[in-house]
């Protein structure tokens, strides 16, 4: 009987245990397998079964709180103690060594005693395919810093499936200890931070060890005002965007990820990063070139003021090979055809222009959304990773862009083999922040899990540092 195996096992908490300096075994995360709350003494058990090795109750400890941790023998006697129905428990598996860095195989048998259904109680099962980071076992020396912008996790937040602190701590778990973040989604009335939230977020890095990376500030003066016609100074445009700056300092973060490419802007706000000691980060996003007279325009400002506080921020989308085939089954979903995308990707290969490209899917009987299909299609580009080596003095940061990471831990569409080799050969030592932008795109079709998809972009960054590091 599995009546609730599709809501058992968790994403989030799974990760190797190290107790006095050695892995002891490994730990996941499970909910009540019941329609209601239970009290502890009525766990029945659990059986977990990981690439097809088992582990039964005399190896396995369950916690509430992640850290006082019962065996059976002292949960049958925790009439006293509830587990609220959706509170997410902790599983601790003793397991010499844990698992290794990579896509598992775990099962998890959950048995639980209630007072109608029998004297052995009921039986829920769940099977998920997890991947452990292992971050243990990565180089003592990584040149690499790790982190996470916690937009990865929106559909689950959305979902109500994660808090702010349970992204804390899964950030924790997977051995990144750097945060990102869009303000407005992560900050209740961002404009209008509250002192409660802020203490909050200081208690929660402490708690977790993580530092502040990377905070997302973009162009809101370019429309907040936009349908009541009003125009705003270029004053009223650069306080806009101290606004954000002073947020940012709130939260104890020393750098942004900056849309902003205005050079009087730019140029004005620079003394004020300066005194805030917060570098502006501006992001280099597809379809940009790392040679482009607009990305040259910066590095111009950064040589011609002298400030460190001006920096670029590389998203690997600009190394993306092919259109993510994620996007294109949306655009069907919408209605385009798949014989419609091939023949879009035909013609592009051949160089037609844009325009060409739309004409000839409408004159194929392409509809709407053929031609946003093909649009993705056309406006598909890959950079070329050996130009990062004249920007590696210049880069503050760098954004690990994930529309979906396959069961081989490898991006579906882009290229992170070579541009992570040019970045290690020519010395860049930083942070690269994984940023999961498919769930918004898979919503409604399949399970988004966000979490899954940063634990795979994790492991998969520390594969290639340590192929290239040794």
């Amino acid at each position: 009987m599995s009546e609730y195996g599709f809501n058992i096992l968790r994403d989030n908490g799974f990760k190797n245990v190290v107790e006095d300096g050695k892995v002891t075994g490994f730990q996941i995360r499970v909910t009540v397998s019941y329609y209601r709350g239970i009290q502890l003494s009525q766990v029945g058990g659990y059986r977990v079964i990981v690439d097809g090795e088992e582990f039964t109750m005399d190896k396995i400890c369950m916690s509430l709180d992640g850290e006082h941790f019962y065996n059976a023998e002292q949960l049958a006697n925790m009439s006293d103690v509830s587990w609220d129905f959706g509170v997410r428990a902790y599983l601790r598996v003793a397991k010499p060594g844990g698992l290794t860095r990579g896509r598992h195989i775990i099962k998890v048998m959950a048995n639980v005693m209630v007072p109608y259904l029998g004297p052995n109680g009921i039986w829920s099962w769940q099977t998920r395919d997890m991947t452990m980071v292992a971050p243990e076992a990565s180089e003592p020396d990584s040149p690499i810093q790790y982190g996470v912008s916690l937009y990865s996790y929106q559909i689950e937040q959305l979902n109500r499936q994660l808090t702010l602190e349970e992204m804390f701590e899964e950030v924790r778990d997977i051995g990144a200890d750097g945060i990102e973040i869009i303000p407005q989604a992560q900050i209740p009335d961002f404009w209008n931070m509250s002192d409660e939230f802020v203490e909050n977020w200081h208690y929660l890095l402490n708690k977790y060890n993580l530092k502040p990376i990377a905070f997302d500030s973009f162009c809101e003066e370019n429309t907040l005002y936009k349908l009541s016609g009003r125009v705003l100074t270029l004053d009223e445009k650069i306080g806009i965007q101290k606004k954000f700056m002073d947020q940012a300092v709130k939260l104890g973060f020393h750098k942004t990820r900056s849309q902003m490419w205005d050079p009087k802007i730019l140029e004005a706000m620079i003394p004020y990063a300066e005194e805030k000691d917060l570098v502006i980060g501006i992001e280099i996003h597809q379809p940009m070139k790392i040679k482009s007279d607009r990305l040259q325009g910066i590095i111009d400002m950064i040589e011609k003021t002298g400030s460190k506080y001006l920096r670029l921020v590389p998203d690997f989308g600009i190394w993306q090979k092919i259109a993510p085939h994620i996007i294109l089954e949306m655009h069907t979903r919408d209605g385009a055809h798949w014989e419609l995308i091939k023949l879009a990707q035909e013609l592009t290969d051949k160089g037609v222009s844009r325009d060409e490209l739309f004409a000839k899917i409408r004159e194929k009987g392409g509809c709407d959304a053929d031609v946003e299909a093909a649009g993705r299609i056309f406006g598909n580009s890959y950079d070329n990773p050996e130009d990062l080596k004249d920007i590696v003095p210049y880069i503050s940061h760098i954004h690990g862009k994930v529309w979906q990471m396959e069961e081989d831990l490898e991006e579906c569409s882009i290229d992170y083999a070579n541009p992570l080799r040019v970045l290690l050969e020519n010395g860049y030592r930083g942070y690269i922040n994984s940023e999961y932008e498919g769930g918004r795109h898979t919503q409604g079709a399949y399970e988004v899990r966000g979490i899954e998809q940063v634990r795979r972009h994790q492991a998969m960054i520390r594969n290639y540092v340590t192929k290239y590091t040794r």
